[in-house]
């Protein structure tokens, strides 16, 4: 059923973006979402570009709305920024209609920007591939894709694979657990561009093999924030509890980005010692360090893990250690390590 009072809504540039009734639009019917698309294709980039960031806002904060059918047929958009946010809408959508799409525009789109996103896009299908839960010829056609992307040729330098596009293609062909892409990952992480680099060691922890565990162990002492930044979410990835000793001394990384990339990893690799590590984060001088220990501990307290297992009592009453006595906890953060029980 077509709502006219949404539609007017969207083409009115005096109705705000925040006061749209957007929850008409989720879920509808194809034809609804054709007039939609239209209508949005109508109006100018400003706008359009502004109604569709805020569907994708609510729907990371909701789980009842769905407007994949809009951000489908955005995907069409004559405008490369309207193709770009609808393949970053589409971050959930796993359906295998959608490949196809994502594989033609990482190969003959004309911006750059879509093609990083529909190769971002593709990642999750990798994983699904190596998952054994996509048909094989879907499977094998992502993986030669992506592989023949990465086969420059070193003579012609106009054919050659931007480094930023690369970068995102070895991601998205990272979860696949061959020799061939083993290589791949191999031969980037010793590339002297620094964005390779780091690409290859996030596709170390996508690739989930525990040969990469001396390298993401060397690399969390890196100059680079951004390479300990990736280092440290490789280790959550790979899942390793032995990794979790060493990224309890990333506690007191000058960045904040790293540091909570390490709660984060924590999470991930879950356990009563992570449990253990991350209640001394909620100790931590900086307020938002603090907090998102606090969201890592909440999530692990909702997957059924026992809190009863922290072996520093309350998590809800982390503040009782005075101010002054914060800097020297921190500062020693891998002496504190002494006090998880092996």
């Amino acid at each position: 059923m077509v709502n006219e009072g949404i539609l007017k809504a969207i083409e009115d540039p005096g109705t705000p973006i925040a006061s749209l009734e957007v929850t008409l639009l989720s879920d509808i019917e194809p034809n609804f979402a054709d007039i939609v698309s239209e209508k949005l294709s109508a109006l100018e980039l400003e706008r359009e570009t502004q109604i569709l960031d805020h569907l994708i806002n609510i729907t990371e904060d909701r789980f009842d709305v769905n407007f994949d059918e809009i951000f489908l047929r955005e995907l069409n958009s004559q405008r490369q920024e309207i193709r770009e946010i609808s393949i970053h809408g589409l971050w959930e959508y796993d359906e295998r209609s959608l490949i196809e799409p994502l594989l033609e525009m990482l190969t003959k789109d004309d911006s750059d920007a879509v093609k990083i996103a529909a190769a971002i896009g593709l990642r999750r299908f990798s994983v699904l591939a190596e998952q054994g839960k996509l048909l094989d010829r879907d499977s094998t056609n992502i993986y030669e894709t992506l592989q023949s992307l990465l086969d420059d040729d070193p003579s012609d330098v106009q054919q050659e694979t931007p480094a930023d596009i690369k970068r995102r293609i070895i991601e998205a062909l990272s979860p696949y657990n061959t020799p061939e892409v083993r290589d791949i990952i191999l031969d980037n992480y010793n590339s002297l561009d620094e964005r390779l680099r780091a690409s290859a060691i996030f596709s170390m922890g996508e690739n989930g093999d525990s040969e990469w565990i001396p390298y993401i162990l060397d690399e969390m002492d890196n100059p680079n924030p951004e390479i300990r930044f990736e280092a440290a979410g490789a280790a959550g990835r790979i899942g390793d509890e032995s990794l979790i000793p060493d990224l309890a001394r990333m506690g007191n990384d000058v960045s904040f980005e790293v540091v909570s990339q390490v709660v984060t990893a924590l999470n991930l690799i879950g356990g009563s010692t992570s449990i253990k590590v991350l209640t001394r984060f909620l100790q931590h001088e900086n307020t938002n360090i603090r907090s998102v220990a606090q969201d890592a501990l909440e999530s692990m307290e909702k997957e059924q893990l026992s809190i009863e297992e922290i072996s520093s009592g309350n998590i809800y009453e982390p503040f009782s250690t005075p101010a002054e006595e914060l800097d020297e906890i921190f500062s020693n953060f891998d002496e504190g390590l002494e006090d998880i029980d092996e």
